[in-house]
């Protein structure tokens, strides 16, 4: 009887998990493709430029709209 009590109890975690994993899982996002003319390069530093500890790397684009990660755009 006390294995039978155990099994359902683990049964019942299990189905709970299942479900919070289910509930978890984000939505699927559909991707545009670029267009064929779009360009992304690197504005600084210059090629072949000299660099300490500390770079700041800052990259342009160019036929393409740059968004931050958070937005679904």
């Amino acid at each position: 009887m006390r294995s039978l009590s155990l099994f359902a109890v683990a049964l019942i975690c299990a189905t709970g998990l299942a479900n919070a994993q289910d509930a978890a899982k984000p939505e699927v996002m559909t991707r545009e493709h670029a267009p064929l003319d779009a360009k992304v390069f690197i504005v600084s530093p210059a090629d072949g430029a000299t660099l300490g500890q500390d770079v700041t790397v800052k990259f342009g684009v160019e036929g393409i709209a740059l968004v931050p990660s958070t937005q679904v755009k």
